[in-house]
């Protein structure tokens, strides 16, 4: 409800705009980025499976990590769908730092978008030389790490577009036109085959995942 042109009338953090401004770690938002550098360096396929170790993991440096319902032996895919802290800190395993983080930023975090817009944040990705022995465990379920709103929408709209991300761009007004203007290509992240990989596996978290409650009938 703030009103431009009475700004007088509201406190400093009216003016922040939160979708660039405010980064926060995106938890489970963020693995779509550990699994999508395991299918591209072929470390793992579809039709493995990983033990869940019944919900609670005991890691080398005696650090808990627990998962929201317990699983045992489950698929590459239930993995994701069910959001298992578990499976995805073994698959991080598959992978080198380096692999990792290079994945990281070639979504696009840790660094600005280029938005047109006053006050980004950057987020944080730290360099893999601070890295400790659990940080790509952590990073893989979207801890040690921050990022704004618009960085994560980019990074999921990289695998709706075929896997190229994409610059964002601010639209002043449509008039039921449609756009002339040709999006501008940051990068491909992705290939177009793990694209769509990642693509059925983002609908199946909604169809019998942990993300049912947003399932709308009627919409893919």
């Amino acid at each position: 409800d703030f009103n431009a042109n009475r700004y007088n009338e509201f406190n400093n953090g009216s003016y922040r705009n939160r979708v660039i401004s405010d980064s926060y770690e995106p938890g489970s938002t963020f693995k779509i980025v550990a699994l999508t550098a395991a299918i591209e360096n072929s470390t793992i396929s579809l039709e493995d499976s990983i033990y869940c170790e019944n919900g609670i993991y005991k890691l080398k440096n005696g650090h808990i990590l627990h998962d929201h319902e317990p699983h045992k032996t489950i698929s590459i895919p239930d993995v994701f769908a069910f959001s298992s802290n578990i499976g995805m800190a073994k698959i991080a395993d598959l992978l080198s730092n380096q692999q990792l983080y290079n994945k990281s930023r070639e979504f696009g975090f840790g660094v600005n978008t280029g938005i047109l817009l006053p006050n980004e944040e950057s987020g944080i990705l730290r360099p893999v030389e601070d890295w400790t022995y659990q940080s790509n465990k952590s990073l893989a379920i979207g801890q040690e790490i921050s990022c704004t709103s618009l960085q994560l929408a980019m990074a999921y709209s990289a695998i709706a577009n075929g896997g190229y991300l994409l610059q964002p761009s601010i639209i002043k007004h449509i008039d039921n036109n449609v756009l002339k203007s040709s999006p501008s290509v940051i990068r491909k992240v992705m290939k177009s085959g793990t694209s769509k990989i990642m693509l059925a596996l983002l609908e199946r978290v909604v169809t019998h995942g942990s993300g049912t409650n947003a399932y709308l009938k009627g919409y893919q």
